[in-house]
């Protein structure tokens, strides 16, 4: 088309020793000087640019997370706000049905950030069942910089080994959407 331009966005991120790079071609028409100076405004004030990524698939998924199992929410617990960031915090209760991986015990807490333009956080809802790709990962204040990340170490002791779920581009989905992801995995086993 006449007057259209592409600008590509390239997304990078590293999350449990693993780094995926996605590039997105976004046509736009050229704007006038206030139109660009308010977008560019726009976008440096707000930061926020959708998570973007491209999912390594269930069998990678599987092959680098400590836990794999299927379960429903039985509790959603908010942890205290931190000042340096507005995303909430949870520690989130499964009743497990079924392991994959890791422990096999009858229930899973996982500590979670909510979601963000990083790809990082999870969203569990009280009640709904979930297929739950987790790692284990310290308990410690996480900074880009000198910018504040995320962090547990105002409800949890430094070091402190915990299981979670923020990875947006794993497998990790509700359960009526992840009935493909069931099938690569087979079969599973029952709690003990």
């Amino acid at each position: 088309m006449r007057g259209m331009a592409t600008i590509t966005w390239r997304t990078c991120f590293r999350l449990y020793r693993r780094s995926k790079c996605v590039s997105t071609d976004m046509p736009h028409r050229p704007l006038g000087s206030l139109a660009r100076m308010t977008v560019l405004f726009g976008l440096t004030v707000s930061g926020a640019l959708p998570c973007t990524c491209i999912p390594p698939g269930v069998k990678d998924d599987l092959a680098h997370s400590n836990v794999v199992f299927r379960g429903v929410v039985v509790s959603v617990k908010i942890l205290p706000k931190r000042s340096e960031i507005a995303r909430a915090r949870y520690a989130v209760t499964f009743s497990v049905s079924k392991y994959w991986k890791g422990s096999s015990g009858r229930s899973v807490t996982l500590h979670v950030v909510g979601p963000g333009t990083d790809c990082v956080g999870a969203s569990f809802e009280l009640g709904k069942e979930y297929i739950v790709f987790a790692v284990f990962q310290e308990a410690n204040d996480y900074w880009l910089g000198n910018d504040f990340w995320y962090g547990w170490l105002d409800v949890l002791p430094r070091g402190s080994r915990i299981l979670t779920a923020n990875n947006s581009c794993d497998s990790t989905s509700e359960i009526k959407e992840g009935m493909s992801t069931l099938k690569v995995l087979g079969r599973g086993k029952r709690p003990q």
